[in-house]
């Protein structure tokens, strides 16, 4: 008489066999990294607060406090080239303390235009256009490296 160990145990080695197959037949779709000294958390301080978030993975956050309780989250991707940086906003979020957040599509995708970067001593440096009257003005922000650490 077959003990229940020697019945179970071919369908227990053909049960591997199919997980070892299937794993090996994946394909290795890694997501391209940012290879970039700006890739990190950057922070700038004024009458409002902005913090940038430039993921290895391509990915683009900007927080923006509009007052003590509210701010608005952008969302997206970026792509450096030399010193080129071109942001395509694709998702907004407005938060208010004590109320849902509401998200939506952003229509006009191009976030920062036509911007160059440049980061030294710690600080993020952009320079982009702007249009405050209807006329292109060259515009700088500059943004402090935020130290992250996980408890």
């Amino acid at each position: 008489m077959k003990t229940i160990k020697t019945i179970l145990q071919p369908f227990i080695l053909l049960l591997l066999s199919i997980t070892t197959l299937a794993s090996c037949n994946k394909k290795n779709e890694a997501v391209p990294q940012q290879q970039s000294e700006i890739v990190g958390s950057w922070q700038e301080t004024m009458a409002l607060i902005r913090v940038l978030e430039f993921k290895a993975n391509g990915d683009f956050s900007l927080f923006v406090r509009t007052s003590g309780e509210s701010g608005i989250t952008i969302f997206g991707t970026y792509t450096i080239k030399g010193d080129s940086l071109k942001i395509h906003a694709t998702r907004k979020e407005k938060i208010v303390t004590g109320k849902p957040v509401i998200a939506s599509l952003i229509s006009s995708d191009l976030f920062y235009e036509k911007c160059t970067f440049k980061v030294k001593d710690g600080m993020l440096s952009l320079q982009y256009t702007t249009y405050p009257a209807d006329a292109p003005v060259a515009t700088q922000a500059t943004f402090t490296r935020i130290i992250k650490t996980d408890y």
